[in-house]
């Protein structure tokens, strides 16, 4: 009775419940999709309840082979910077001495590295609209993971938004947390993991239409006809 109030107050005023703003975060809420979290949810109870399940696997194993990934990448990453800061400097102090044998800087580990994403520093600029959008999505998909898992476990969904953080998007879901105290700790679980599951089929997904593109793009290009010249200079011979 509670939501259905609430989605009739919504649809007679507005679909936003409250915007919560900072100087630095932007936040928008809103119960208007509960009903379709819901539907969606108990639209396949068994299927929903194996997908998730499988992605409870999935996030226990990443529980315990994420930290021992990162703790491995940065051991590769402090090692290759020590070696690289050392080299650097033995360098410039042999140098003065003109007979003085010349030292290899060693190359970071390429594939190995935690790039830090920032627009406008390790990405262009131009590619901002792409970063946003797909920060927005992966964030939208994540709760959303979690908002029908806790609806097939009986947890009540109090709300979904979404935020703003400096020039970062987001999502969030509010639960009832006495509710999700409630139940047990193998349901717990499955909540929990349902965000990161939905990013690793995210990733899976994006790999695949990567190392599709070939194949998919091949009927445009013309294949085994020599080469084709796109441009020429008006004055170039």
């Amino acid at each position: 009775d509670d939501d259905e109030e609430e989605d009739g107050c919504c649809s007679r005023n507005s679909c936003v419940d409250s915007v919560d703003w900072t100087p630095w975060q932007l936040r928008v809420r809103t119960t208007r999709l509960n009903r379709y979290i819901t539907q969606l949810a108990t639209c396949r109870p068994r299927l929903t309840q194996a997908w998730f399940s499988i992605g409870m696997v999935f996030g226990t194993v990443m529980m315990v082979v994420g930290p021992i990934l990162l703790l491995v990448n940065g051991w590769s990453i402090g090692s290759a910077l020590w070696s690289k800061t050392h080299a650097h400097f033995s360098k410039a102090y042999e140098a003065e001495s003109v007979s003085a044998p010349v030292v290899q800087e060693p190359a970071l580990p390429e594939g190995e590295l935690l790039n830090i994403v920032l627009p406008g520093v390790t990405v262009p600029l131009t590619h901002f609209v792409y970063f946003f959008a797909t920060l927005l999505i992966n964030a939208v998909l994540h709760e959303l993971g979690h908002a029908v898992t806790a609806v097939g476990e009986n947890v009540h969904v109090e709300a979904f938004g979404l935020a703003l953080v400096v020039a970062f998007p987001g999502a969030f879901v509010e639960l009832h947390e006495s509710h999700l105290r409630l139940i047990n700790a193998l349901s717990q679980l499955r909540i929990f993991c349902a965000g990161v599951w939905h990013n690793l089929v995210i990733a899976a997904v994006a790999m695949l239409l990567l190392s599709s593109l070939p194949a998919l793009l091949s009927p445009f290009y013309l294949q085994g006809q020599g080469v084709a010249v796109v441009s020429a200079q008006p004055d170039s011979a």
